[in-house]
Protein backbone atom coordinates (compact mmCIF):
# COMPACT_ATOMS: atom_id res chain seq x y z
CA UNK A 1 0.00 0.00 0.00
CA UNK A 2 1.18 3.51 -0.77
CA UNK A 3 0.31 6.36 1.57
CA UNK A 4 0.88 9.95 0.49
CA UNK A 5 1.17 11.93 3.71
CA UNK A 6 2.58 14.86 5.60
CA UNK A 7 4.38 14.05 8.84
CA UNK A 8 4.99 16.66 11.51
CA UNK A 9 7.57 16.08 14.22
CA UNK A 10 7.93 18.49 17.15
CA UNK A 11 10.44 18.49 19.97
CA UNK A 12 12.31 20.77 22.35
CA UNK A 13 16.03 21.35 21.99
CA UNK A 14 17.35 23.39 24.89
CA UNK A 15 20.58 24.04 22.97
CA UNK A 16 18.62 26.07 20.40
CA UNK A 17 17.17 28.69 22.77
CA UNK A 18 18.01 32.37 22.49
CA UNK A 19 16.96 35.75 23.80
CA UNK A 20 15.07 37.62 21.03
CA UNK A 21 16.31 40.97 22.41
CA UNK A 22 19.88 39.91 21.57
CA UNK A 23 18.93 39.25 17.93
CA UNK A 24 16.84 42.20 16.79
CA UNK A 25 13.59 40.72 18.17
CA UNK A 26 13.88 37.50 16.13
CA UNK A 27 11.57 34.89 17.66
CA UNK A 28 11.81 32.14 15.05
CA UNK A 29 14.12 30.98 12.27
CA UNK A 30 14.08 28.40 9.51
CA UNK A 31 17.23 26.42 8.81
CA UNK A 32 18.08 23.27 6.86
CA UNK A 33 17.08 20.30 9.03
CA UNK A 34 20.45 18.59 8.47
CA UNK A 35 22.19 21.42 10.35
CA UNK A 36 20.60 20.40 13.67
CA UNK A 37 19.95 17.19 15.57
CA UNK A 38 16.65 15.59 14.57
CA UNK A 39 15.04 12.33 15.69
CA UNK A 40 15.57 9.26 13.54
CA UNK A 41 11.91 8.26 13.44
CA UNK A 42 11.29 5.84 10.59
CA UNK A 43 8.56 3.64 9.20
CA UNK A 44 9.72 0.32 10.62
CA UNK A 45 7.57 -1.84 8.36
CA UNK A 46 8.49 -0.13 5.11
CA UNK A 47 8.42 -2.10 1.89
CA UNK A 48 10.48 0.52 0.07
CA UNK A 49 14.08 -0.43 -0.67
CA UNK A 50 14.86 3.29 -1.03
CA UNK A 51 12.96 4.58 2.01
CA UNK A 52 15.11 7.67 2.55
CA UNK A 53 14.28 8.93 -0.95
CA UNK A 54 10.55 8.63 -0.25
CA UNK A 55 10.67 11.20 2.57
CA UNK A 56 11.22 14.86 1.73
CA UNK A 57 12.17 16.95 4.76
CA UNK A 58 11.90 20.73 4.72
CA UNK A 59 13.64 23.38 6.75
CA UNK A 60 13.25 23.10 10.50
CA UNK A 61 11.26 25.88 12.13
CA UNK A 62 12.86 26.84 15.44
CA UNK A 63 11.47 29.24 18.04
CA UNK A 64 13.54 31.20 20.52
CA UNK A 65 12.17 28.88 23.24
CA UNK A 66 13.91 25.90 21.62
CA UNK A 67 10.78 24.41 20.09
CA UNK A 68 11.56 22.68 16.80
CA UNK A 69 9.07 21.65 14.12
CA UNK A 70 10.04 19.53 11.12
CA UNK A 71 7.48 19.12 8.35
CA UNK A 72 8.01 16.22 5.98
CA UNK A 73 6.21 14.99 2.90
CA UNK A 74 6.35 11.25 2.40
CA UNK A 75 5.08 8.58 0.08
CA UNK A 76 5.18 5.55 2.34
CA UNK A 77 5.08 2.02 1.00
CA UNK A 78 4.03 -0.78 3.33
CA UNK A 79 3.10 -4.40 2.98
CA UNK A 80 -0.44 -5.16 4.07
CA UNK A 81 -1.69 -8.71 4.35
CA UNK A 82 -4.83 -9.00 2.24
CA UNK A 83 -7.63 -11.35 3.19
CA UNK A 84 -10.16 -11.47 0.36
CA UNK A 85 -12.12 -14.45 1.63
CA UNK A 86 -15.30 -12.36 1.90
CA UNK A 87 -14.68 -10.20 -1.19
CA UNK A 88 -16.25 -7.76 -1.94
CA UNK A 89 -17.32 -7.43 1.70
CA UNK A 90 -13.89 -7.98 3.22
CA UNK A 91 -12.04 -5.61 5.55
CA UNK A 92 -8.31 -5.06 5.53
CA UNK A 93 -6.09 -3.71 8.26
CA UNK A 94 -2.85 -2.02 7.32
CA UNK A 95 -0.48 -0.88 10.05
CA UNK A 96 2.13 1.84 9.77
CA UNK A 97 4.66 1.32 12.56
CA UNK A 98 6.92 4.25 13.45
CA UNK A 99 9.84 4.18 15.89
CA UNK A 100 13.30 5.53 16.48
CA UNK A 101 15.95 3.31 14.97
CA UNK A 102 18.68 4.08 17.51
CA UNK A 103 17.08 5.61 20.63
CA UNK A 104 15.07 3.75 23.27
CA UNK A 105 12.09 5.32 25.01
CA UNK A 106 14.23 6.85 27.77
CA UNK A 107 15.70 9.15 25.10
CA UNK A 108 12.81 9.63 22.64
CA UNK A 109 9.19 9.22 23.65
CA UNK A 110 6.61 9.34 20.88
CA UNK A 111 3.29 10.94 21.74
CA UNK A 112 0.03 10.80 19.87
CA UNK A 113 -0.92 13.85 17.88
CA UNK A 114 -4.10 14.67 16.00
CA UNK A 115 -4.64 13.20 12.56
CA UNK A 116 -6.00 15.48 9.87
CA UNK A 117 -7.94 13.55 7.26
CA UNK A 118 -9.56 16.65 5.72
CA UNK A 119 -7.62 16.20 2.46
CA UNK A 120 -8.04 12.43 2.33
CA UNK A 121 -9.29 11.18 -1.05
CA UNK A 122 -11.26 7.96 -1.20
CA UNK A 123 -10.03 5.14 -3.40
CA UNK A 124 -12.72 3.81 -5.78
CA UNK A 125 -11.96 0.22 -4.72
CA UNK A 126 -11.28 0.65 -1.01
CA UNK A 127 -13.02 2.70 1.64
CA UNK A 128 -11.38 4.03 4.77
CA UNK A 129 -13.63 2.89 7.60
CA UNK A 130 -11.42 3.71 10.55
CA UNK A 131 -8.17 5.47 11.37
CA UNK A 132 -6.52 5.41 14.76
CA UNK A 133 -3.15 5.46 16.43
CA UNK A 134 -1.87 3.65 19.46
CA UNK A 135 1.34 3.79 21.44
CA UNK A 136 3.10 0.54 22.14
CA UNK A 137 6.37 -0.13 23.92
CA UNK A 138 8.32 -2.85 22.13
CA UNK A 139 11.15 -4.87 23.60
CA UNK A 140 13.87 -5.29 21.00
CA UNK A 141 15.93 -8.49 21.49
CA UNK A 142 19.10 -6.38 21.36
CA UNK A 143 18.32 -4.08 24.22
CA UNK A 144 16.75 -4.19 27.69
CA UNK A 145 14.95 -0.83 27.42
CA UNK A 146 11.79 -0.68 25.27
CA UNK A 147 11.43 1.45 22.17
CA UNK A 148 8.21 3.30 21.50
Amino acid sequence: MKTNTEMIMKWKDYNLKWNPDDYNGTTSIRIPYRNIWFPDIILVNTADSNYEASVLNTNAIITHQGEVELLSHAILTTVCLMDVQWYPFDQQTCRLTFASWTYDNTKIRLVQGPADLSKFRQNPEFFLEDFYSELDDVINPCCPTPIS
